[in-house]
C-alpha cells in the first residue's frame, strides 16, 4: 500500500509536470514571436528595447520552467523513496 506521503509526492510531481508543460507551450509561443526576421535597416532604440524586453521575458520563462522541473525531479525522488519504504 502506498503511504499518504507517497501519494502526495506523486500528486505534486504530476502537478509540477503539468505546469512545466504549460509553461513550455507559452515559452514556445514566445520564441515563435521572436523569430520575426530583423529589418535590413538599422533598428531604432525603441525596437532594440522591445527586442531586449522580449529576450528577458524568454529568459525569465525558461528559468521558471527549469525551477519547476527541478522541483518535480526532487518530488519524484521523494515519491520513489516512500514507495520503496512501503514495499519493504
Amino acid at each position: 500500500m502506498i503511504s499518504r506521503d507517497a501519494r502526495n509526492a506523486r500528486r505534486r510531481v504530476n502537478c509540477a509536470l503539468n505546469e512545466a508543460r504549460e509553461l513550455s507551450r507559452e515559452l514556445s509561443t514566445a520564441c515563435e514571436r521572436s523569430l520575426i526576421p530583423p529589418p535590413s535597416e538599422p533598428q531604432t532604440e525603441a525596437e532594440m528595447n522591445t527586442h531586449r524586453e522580449l529576450l528577458f521575458d524568454l529568459y525569465w520563462e525558461a528559468n521558471q520552467l527549469k525551477n519547476i522541473l527541478e522541483r518535480a525531479y526532487k518530488q519524484h525522488h521523494i515519491y520513489r523513496k516512500h514507495l520503496k519504504e512501503d514495499q519493504q
